[in-house]
């Protein structure tokens, strides 16, 4: 199981948030979620943003159009929660 998940939050002017139904994954079948997921095994947070985002709602977005707002870190059961960073956090593997 992967300790990061990515979320994209998109938004329009006058604050609508773009979020899409959850189908088909068995648990929280249904419920409404931010376009995102899990990076596959070394893939940089934002470039699985990207491709998450593409895949749930076949939108593409370059680089330079996100930002890192906030990271969370799932260690069993414990969420760390970091804002304002600098920089994506490394994806090595422990």
């Amino acid at each position: 199981m992967s300790d990061v998940d990515v979320s994209l939050i998109l938004t329009r002017y006058g604050g609508e948030v773009l979020l899409v139904q959850r189908r088909s994954a068995g648990l929280g079948d249904h419920l409404w979620l931010l376009p995102g997921g899990t990076p596959a095994a070394g893939e940089h947070p934002l470039a699985a943003v990207l491709r998450r985002t593409h895949e749930s709602v076949d939108l593409r977005l370059a680089e330079q159009d996100v930002r890192l707002a906030t990271v969370v870190y799932w260690h069993t059961g414990v969420v760390s929660l970091g804002s304002g960073c600098s920089s994506p956090p490394s994806m090595t593997s422990r």
